[in-house]
């Protein structure tokens, strides 16, 4: 009994050890124009935008990446790991509500909203 205890003890502590918050995570788009074709080989900026609680809730963290697109126009982001414009990534409150991603790309002429 005693061992049984103490194997419990030991898998509740490694599960409570390794359940963290990420550092970061994968976005992936293609970018395209307004109509619809995929720009290759072209410097973005981004800027994303981490909402809580609904599409139009309070910003928690806001970011912004320079990228170039692909011979397809794919770019992938690793968010959190971004230019910090405001909030801190590792304290987002990731359990507490339900969070959004605002994405927002400039092509040289200023921020467009892509959607959240």
């Amino acid at each position: 009994m005693k061992k049984l205890s103490l194997l419990f003890f030991y898998f509740a502590i490694s599960y409570v050890t390794f359940a963290q918050s990420p550092q970061s995570f994968q976005y992936q788009a293609v970018v395209r124009d307004n109509a619809g074709v995929a720009i290759p080989t072209q410097s973005v900026v981004f800027q994303l935008s981490i909402i809580s609680g609904s599409p139009t809730g309070t910003i928690e963290y806001v970011e912004t990446h320079t990228a170039t697109t692909n011979t397809f126009g794919i770019v992938t982001l690793s968010v959190g790991a971004g230019n910090t414009q405001s909030g801190t990534f590792s304290t987002i409150g990731w359990g507490s509500a339900a969070h959004f991603l605002k994405v927002e790309t400039d092509l040289g002429s200023g921020y467009v909203d892509m959607g959240t």
